[in-house]
């Protein structure tokens, strides 16, 4: 019997191809897995092209690749990291060093319940918000699954 995260991670696996493919499939060829091992130990020639993939020893919960069709040298990743339960600070920082560290195109923090009301709280400082949520020139996104789509929730 699957897990609720299981069930969750496959629902969200599903998800993500389709964003993706709406998003990018013009300009980018796209690959979409739930990761087995750390990014810089899987056998994978596209994250071996991203600078400094050996150092990426973590994994998302689901992880998307954008190879450019253009020039197959230009390769993006998509993070996406899921809970059964309210997002805390904690899964907050995870994701959010993951992406300081890897520079991902996107990334997001998803959860069929959300936020925990103590981080709502605090995300609803739009200085706070820009602090906790953003990488490079990018912020993670946060969003509520419903069972087919994530509705956006932060940053606003």
């Amino acid at each position: 019997m699957a897990s609720a995260k299981e069930i969750l991670s496959e629902k969200l696996l599903f998800w993500l191809n389709k964003y993706l493919e709406k998003k990018y499939s013009f300009k980018y060829l796209i690959e979409v897995f739930i990761p087995k091992s750390y990014i810089s130990k899987l056998p994978n020639d596209s994250i071996k092209k991203i600078p400094n993939y050996t150092s990426f020893d973590f994994k998302p919960d689901i992880l998307g690749i954008l190879q450019s069709k253009e020039n197959p040298n230009i390769v993006k990743l998509i993070f996406v990291n899921r809970s059964t339960s309210s997002l805390s600070l904690k899964e907050i920082g995870e994701i959010i060093c993951y992406s300081r560290i890897a520079n991902p195109e996107e990334a997001f923090l998803i959860s069929p319940k959300a936020l925990a009301n103590e981080v709502n709280l605090i995300l609803f400082d739009k200085a706070m918000q820009t602090n906790i949520l953003s990488y490079q020139d990018k912020f993670v996104k946060i969003g509520k699954f419903d069972g087919e789509r994530v509705l956006h929730i932060f940053p606003r």
